[in-house]
């Protein structure tokens, strides 16, 4: 993930024993129905935001209460949801990881060829022009050859034509 102005990524897993729920981000669903082992991943502008996961059932109790984050531009927080809510053992793991500034490195060329020039690099020159001047000559050849025998005395002007 690149750095842009002013933003930052912010990844949070339901991994809870627990029913499928709602991610909120500052007190609104951003995910609805997340079952367990789910997740979201977003870019959202580096600032202090408040993550909690909901059960998605209308009255349904809190599986993880609100953790408060800080989220800095050029990092990645990723926020896990563990435990079991039925005996109080639901917990957040942070984890914040440094992103790469300038994104990928530009991408090198792959000389594929066009028209035929990639077939010397694979042959290489000195063997090529033989090969072609060889099949040149050799239609030619075939070319004058049939012409005396179609015009001379071969196939149709010999004696056995009448």
């Amino acid at each position: 993930m690149a750095i842009l102005d002013g933003v930052a990524g912010l990844l949070v897993s339901h991994v809870a024993v627990a029913e499928p729920a709602d991610i909120r981000v500052d007190g609104r669903p951003l995910f609805r129905n997340v079952a367990n082992g789910e997740s979201l991943n977003v870019t959202v502008p580096a600032k202090e935001y408040s993550v909690d996961i909901v059960s998605t059932a209308a009255a349904g109790p809190a599986i993880l209460a609100p953790v408060r984050l800080t989220v800095a531009v050029g990092t990645l927080t990723r926020v896990f949801a563990v435990g079991n809510p039925a005996d109080g053992t639901v917990d957040a793991v942070v984890q914040v990881q440094k992103t790469p500034e300038n994104g990928a490195a530009a991408p090198r060329p792959v000389r594929t060829g066009d028209g035929g020039q990639a077939a010397l690099s694979l042959i290489g020159p000195a063997r090529t022009w033989p090969f072609g001047l060889g099949t040149v000559l050799a239609g030619l050849a075939l070319l004058v050859g049939g012409r005396r025998l179609v015009g001379g005395r071969g196939l149709s002007g010999g004696r056995h034509t009448r």
